[in-house]
């Protein structure tokens, strides 16, 4: 190849220094420091997921609930939650929620709900009501007037006994008997001489005499049976008359005390209702407290359990559950262990988020919700039935010991409204394969990771970092400094036209970039303090690319960057760490003989190969096959392998590195080691766009920085220039000839860099020039496919 075609190839395919970066330019910025930036009072970068939470919340219509979706760091639960705030505050506060026991079903508690604010001042209100009516009621059975009236139907019906007894007794002492009252009641015996006769001197009567006797008791007996009826007969109208006198005098108290709590809330008719069943449950009790067996706890049965407390509220309730467990969504009952037995009462009914949030929102991590096997199936069913019920888990409590259950009457679920927040994964995961899922959350809110690098969103980030340097108490940027740091957000979105919106990254550089102006006793945050931020957090994070770094250097990772090698090319990975990404050369290698297996992937064999890399080497056939297979049969057998990696392979980054390792191979030409490539290929060639770019880059350039820098290079898909955003230090070896960072659209392109060669066109003949790459491979595959036809495929 001449040497004029040589320098215009580089020319076309050489990148300069201002491609590899795209430089935020401080003059464009109308202030010199973010004091006289105002702070940022609306979401950045997100106009396609604000507008669709905004329907969400203003849509009431059930089912209609949000899921945002995005990746942690984009703001995706500030933006949501400031959203619903500003939403929430002008929309009507819920009710308060209590709970009180139902004096019919003891093993049942109802639920009231009151105006915001009123909740508690009802609790005080009947607390009070209640110890004064109790102290009354005290009162009243200790008073004179209770006890003589009480005295005047004992003495009454008294009376009547002692009249009937002796209307009986006079009969029976006539005929030789007596009635005797004892403790049981009335009893007949016989008389003798004025003298109650013994069971001995009854036996010793003359048999005559006795037979006498006992046929005068018989009658006796049944008169005795008639009046021992009209006794008991009294002894019931006597209580009846004591329980009314009770009662009515009871009934007067509460009534009395509760008249102003019922006008007040009679207005609600379950709170009416019980009302209703405290003055009954008083009446109810009045016998015991007339005998004063009511015990000290008798009081505690009329307390309110207040659970949700709206008083404070300004607006409907916003709440964030931050641990989204069970007991923490949806509410539990406490139970106590009390004389070997477990009880529960209304009184310890705990609430959970979605009571708090009720009629208004609630916002939940589903990543952190779904590691609990129950909360996602509970939220289902309270979506499902449009009430809240708290219910413990089964077998939360022990069953060993006896144990009394109780039902919480459930809560309706009114107009609240469920917000998820999850990644693209779980969305995705939900989506797929929960039917429910689709059915309830019928808003996506979905957040990006970048946004248009404009001159409005440039400024927006200016007011993004004013408003975090007031929030965090830090030191003003320059605008020098807000411009690295600009750059710094096209780096992280790995795009010169776009700016990262993973606004935690950005908190955590602006924060550091404060710090380390501080320690330097500087006034402001200038650029140096950002590029020393960026360096020292980096520093934090890289001891495994430096371990790796030795290891090239020291040759333990076999990477050639001089010379030039037969079936040998240096591919550029990445390797994520968690929160660190960074770029490693790899030695890609292939080897080709005559045979009918096709293109063995080594790593496929050895199952190291994720689908998408398998996919790749397949590629690799399509274009040899179109390419040259078009007169004969491709008679090849080929390996392809990664050389010193023993982790899984993903992805088709490398698919180009591998065909030109595959190509260099069958047609014997050698490939230059100081230019490393990446890039996707499809069945025709072309070069595709890959991912960490940057960092591939700048993982090859350390590795010849440390052996030196003498003209090494590497080749990218030209379809990933915007994706560039590279280190000055290597821009200026750009800048300085030391290194080159080429970019290709076709793989034909990259060989003739890689082999100092040209490619060659197919002629009119069917064949390629002489000399270039093409001739070379079809010539060679001739040759394979002629021994294959003469060894008859042996």
């Amino acid at each position: 190849m001449s040497l004029c075609y040589f320098e215009d190839m580089k020319i076309k395919h050489l990148l300069s220094p201002d491609d590899l970066y795209a430089k935020c330019d401080p003059e464009l910025l109308k202030f010199s420091t973010t004091e006289e930036v105002p702070p940022l009072n609306e979401p950045i970068g997100q106009e396609r997921a604000v507008e669709a939470i905004r329907f969400g919340l203003d849509n009431k219509l059930p089912r209609y609930h949000i899921f945002v979706v995005g990746i942690p760091g984009t703001g995706r639960t500030s933006t949501t939650l400031a959203l619903t705030k500003q939403i929430a505050g002008d929309e009507k506060i819920p009710d308060d929620i209590l709970y009180v026991k139902d004096f019919t079903q003891p093993d049942h508690a109802t639920v009231l709900l009151l105006p915001a604010g009123e909740g508690k001042k009802f609790a005080t209100a009947l607390r009070n009501k209640v110890k004064s009516i109790y102290d009354k009621i005290v009162k009243l059975f200790a008073s004179e007037e209770y006890h003589k009236e009480l005295k005047s139907i004992r003495s009454r019906y008294e009376t009547e006994r002692v009249n009937l007894i002796d209307r009986l007794q006079r009969e029976a002492q006539s005929k030789g008997f007596t009635i005797q009252r004892t403790a049981t009641g009335v009893t007949l015996v016989p008389v003798k001489n004025g003298k109650v006769m013994t069971a001995e001197e009854f036996v010793m009567l003359p048999a005559d005499e006795r037979e006498q006797l006992e046929r005068i008791a018989a009658e006796l007996e049944d008169k005795l049976d008639k009046l021992k009826l009209q006794l008991v007969k009294l002894e019931e109208e006597e209580r009846q008359k004591v329980t009314e006198l009770q009662e009515t005098r009871v009934r007067t108290i509460v009534r009395e005390l509760m008249a102003t709590l019922k006008e007040r809330y009679g207005v609600y008719k379950k709170v009416h209702e019980y009302l209703d069943a405290v003055e009954h449950e008083f009446v109810r009790n009045s016998e015991l407290f007339a005998e004063k067996k009511v015990s000290a706890t008798f009081i505690d049965n009329f307390s309110v359990n207040l659970i949700v407390d709206n008083s404070k509220l300004k607006g409907a309730p916003v709440v964030l559950e931050a641990n989204p467990t069970y007991y923490n969504l949806f509410g539990k009952i406490e139970y106590e262990v009390k004389d070997g037995a477990t009880r529960a009462d209304f009184r310890k009914i705990k609430p959970g988020s979605i009571h708090k949030a009720r009629g208004g929102y609630l916002i939940i991590s589903a990543d952190s919700m779904l590691r609990d096997p129950f909360a996602w199936n509970k939220l289902k069913q309270i979506l499902r039935t449009g009430e809240i019920v708290i219910e413990n888990l089964e077998g939360q409590i022990p069953r060993a010991i006896p144990m009394s259950t109780l039902r919480a009457e459930p809560v309706p679920l009114d107009t609240t409204t469920i917000i998820l927040i999850g990644t693209p994964m779980v969305y995705e995961l939900l989506w797929s394969m929960d039917e429910d899922f689709r059915k309830f959350f019928r808003v996506k809110a979905e957040f990006s990771t970048e946004m248009d690098r404009t001159p409005e969103n440039i400024h927006k980030y200016a007011q993004f970092i004013r408003t975090q340097v007031e929030q965090l108490n830090l030191l003003h940027f320059t605008k020098e400094a807000v411009a690295k740091v600009v750059e710094y957000g096209s780096r992280l979105a790995e795009n010169q036209r776009k700016l990262s919106t993973r606004f935690a990254e950005l908190v955590d550089l602006i924060t550091e970039a404060s710090y380390w102006a501080t320690k330097n006793h500087k006034k402001y945050v200038e650029v140096d303090d950002v590029e020393l931020a960026i360096k020292k957090k980096r520093y934090r994070v890289n001891l495994t690319e430096e371990k790796f770094q030795e290891l090239f250097a020291e040759g333990v990772f076999l990477i050639d960057i001089e010379g030039k090698r037969i079936g040998q090319v240096n591919a550029l990975s990445v390797i994520e760490l968690g929160d660190y990404t960074f770029g490693k050369p790899v030695r890609v290698t292939a080897r080709v003989g005559v045979g009918k297996k096709g293109i063995i992937n080594i790593e496929r064999e050895v199952e190291l190969s994720g689908p998408i890399h398998s996919k790749g080497v397949l590629i690799l056939g399509g274009y040899l096959t179109g390419k040259y297979g078009y007169d004969k049969d491709l008679s090849l057998v080929a390996t392809l392998c990664f050389e010193q990696l023993y982790e899984e392979i993903e992805g088709d980054s490398a698919s180009s590195a591998e065909l030109y390792a595959l190509i260099s191979s069958i047609a014997r030409i050698p490939l230059r080691q100081d230019i490393a490539v990446t890039g996707s290929v499809n069945q025709v060639g072309e070069i595709q766009p890959v991912g960490g770019l940057n960092e591939k880059i700048e993982g090859f350039f350390e590795l010849c920085k440390r052996k030196g820098l003498n003209g090494q290079g590497v080749i990218i898909p030209r379809r990933n220039l915007q994706n560039l955003m590279l280190s000055e230090e290597l821009r200026t070896a750009v800048k300085e000839g030391k290194f080159h960072v080429y970019a290709i659209d076709h793989i034909e392109e990259g060989l003739e860099i890689l082999t100092g060669m040209k490619a060659g066109k197919l002629t009119k003949t069917g064949r390629y020039p002489q000399g270039t790459i093409n001739y070379l491979v079809d010539k060679r595959l001739r040759e394979m496919a002629q021994i294959m036809k003469k060894t008859g495929g042996e």
